[in-house]
């Protein structure tokens, strides 16, 4: 029964996707946007986001979350930094891997259910200007 509602479902989210995607193109210098590899079509299940560096995850993620927007933060990135894998033998540089701890450190993510109906006013709100 659900194989019948994929296609409506990955349109909701495409859709849902855009919004989120269109809404935050005023603000690059905020945010960095997700990007798609050229000549796929995605569905994503959320809308990842890394902030700029000088804004308070904690206050953005706050900000969304009084207006009843979901968010998550980003546990992927420098895996290396979980429990389970800290002790791990691996390689690294001497600085380490900072592009995967700014993601880790720096991202959230919204939602693109296929029911979202607040994304484009929670984001339209701009929660980095304060």
């Amino acid at each position: 029964m659900q194989l019948t509602k994929l296609k409506d479902f990955n349109g909701r989210r495409q859709h849902h996707f855009r919004m989120l995607y269109d809404a935050l193109a005023p603000h690059e210098d905020k945010v960095v946007r997700p990007v798609s590899t050229e000549g796929l079509e995605t569905t994503w299940m959320r809308f990842p986001f890394r902030l700029a560096d000088g804004i308070d995850r904690t206050q953005v993620q706050t900000f969304l979350e009084e207006r009843n927007v979901a968010t998550r933060m980003m546990w992927s990135g420098n895996i290396l930094r979980q429990p389970g894998f800290k002790d791990i033998p691996h390689r690294a540089a001497a600085d380490g891997f900072p592009n995967a701890d700014r993601v880790m450190d720096r991202s959230l993510s919204l939602p693109t259910i296929t029911a979202c109906r607040a994304t484009t006013s929670a984001t339209s709100s701009r929660p980095w200007t304060n």
